[in-house]
């Protein structure tokens, strides 16, 4: 049994997506739910296996050392798409692993709409 998402789901189908490279990236999905993520929220939730191991069972203070490294004013280089089924960026700060399913956007994109759309972005 898992809690692997229905990836046939139109909630985790784009419908529309804009990427700012300022500013972050904006999904309009299947389910004409709209979601905002921030470069710098994006590069925090990098899905890279590195970056993963690197924050994995961090208490909160450690984590927060470890996202100061990341700068605030961080941008996005370069944006694609991988296959039908997600995202891959360059940000300023030269991180470009990371494969950024669809699904995992999703999960992001609510998770900083959540927080009052990045007041507080990590």
């Amino acid at each position: 049994m898992t809690d692997a998402p229905d990836k046939n789901d139109p909630k985790y189908e784009p419908y529309d997506m804009e990427v700012d490279l300022n500013k972050g990236l904006t999904i309009t999905w299947g389910d004409k739910v709209k979601t905002f993520i921030s470069c710098r929220f994006l590069r925090l939730k990098s899905p890279c296996a590195q970056w993963r191991e690197y924050t994995k069972e961090r208490t909160p203070e450690q984590l927060e050392i470890i996202y100061d490294t990341v700068p605030k004013d961080l941008t996005i280089v370069d944006a694609k798409e991988m296959g039908n089924y997600a995202l891959g960026f360059m940000f300023s700060d030269n991180h470009q692993t990371g494969i950024f399913e669809f699904h995992y956007l999703r999960k992001i994109g609510e998770e900083f709409n959540a927080v009052g759309q990045g007041a507080s972005e990590v």
